[in-house]
């Protein structure tokens, strides 16, 4: 990928952000101009040709001395913003370089093993009914982004949903959200 190409795009707000980048972006408590200051200011790691999804870079930027870890690819005439993160240890030993920990997991979706475990906001849902969970534990592929769930951690989730709607546990809490439209 072109480096001048993507700061063009991203200058002209010609890009999409995926819905995985937007989770690692809560997940790093990053904001968006943090993320466009790293584009724009970074620099192409390493250059993915064709690992399944199309052409695609690595970036690494800084801002806020804070290091940014994008993820670009190609969605037609714009840039995709396919993931985000600070990297950081045990996958990184810096900012630009990775550890040489040996992986036996393999990603199904890209065949990767680079991966990272990562605590996201879970919200488990049935029959119109929700239950938010902070800090679910997942893991991560640095590569395409897969996320996997431990499945006796989603059952824990479902059965503690169902306890707080027969009302047999109470949630630590209740939150109130704003709702506003997108005009």
């Amino acid at each position: 990928m072109d480096l001048n190409e993507i700061k063009s795009k991203i200058r002209n707000d010609q890009y999409d952000f995926t819905l995985y980048a937007e989770i690692q972006r809560r997940a790093d408590d990053l904001c968006f101009y943090q993320i466009e200051d790293a584009i724009l200011t970074g620099e192409i790691l390493e250059q993915y040709p064709d690992d399944g999804r199309g052409e695609s870079c690595l970036m690494l930027g800084f801002c806020d001395n804070i290091p940014i870890h994008v993820v670009c690819g190609k969605r037609g005439e714009r840039i995709v913003i396919i993931t985000t993160y600070v990297p950081k240890p045990p996958k990184f030993l810096d900012p630009w370089t990775r550890s040489k920990k040996v992986e036996t997991k393999r990603c199904i979706s890209c065949g990767s093993f680079e991966y990272e475990e990562r605590k996201t906001d879970y919200l488990y849902s049935y029959k119109g009914n929700y239950l938010l969970v902070p800090n679910t534990p997942v893991e991560v592929c640095l590569n395409c982004g897969m996320v996997y769930f431990d499945a006796k951690v989603l059952k824990e989730i479902e059965r503690r949903f169902f306890a707080i709607q027969k009302k047999i546990e109470k949630p630590d809490s209740y939150v109130e959200l704003p709702l506003a439209a997108y005009a």
